[in-house]
């Protein structure tokens, strides 16, 4: 399978920090300007894009991580997205597939660390029980 994805951007002061599939045709992009987007892919080339959610108005998004959900009563899934930023907050936004695209549940923020720089957000599932996930922040 050959994936080539080409992203292009009219303005000169917005950038591309991150990316992040959650399936083969399901990608979140994450900006230097705060915000996260979502592109869905087609077989025909097209591509569908999403502005989700600006998380920081002024700081760049350093670092992310997606954590995926299945209900066991529907066949929608939700994203839960952890998002660092430039100013040391991690905003978590939880996101339900539709349609029309993500649809933002509900989101938070918090400063990680007053005086250390954010490095690194990192979902990781504890191998004892399925339903307890844990977020973990790298500093400098």
């Amino acid at each position: 399978m050959k994936v080539i994805i080409c992203l292009v951007h009219h303005s000169k002061s917005e950038y591309v920090r991150y990316l992040h599939f959650v399936k083969e045709n399901d990608l979140y992009v994450a900006t230097n300007n705060g915000y996260l987007h979502h592109a869905e892919l087609s077989n025909s080339n097209n591509v569908r894009w999403t502005k989700v959610t600006q998380v920081a108005e002024v700081a760049p998004i350093i670092c992310m991580d997606v954590m995926v959900m299945h209900s066991d009563i529907s066949l929608n899934r939700d994203d839960i997205i952890a998002l660092g930023d430039g100013r040391g907050n991690v905003t978590v936004v939880h996101l339900t597939a539709s349609d029309l695209g993500p649809k933002v549940n509900s989101s938070f923020t918090w400063p990680a660390e007053k005086d250390r720089q954010l490095l690194g957000v990192y979902w990781c599932k504890s191998l004892e029980c399925r339903s307890v996930e844990w977020l973990i922040f790298f500093f400098f």
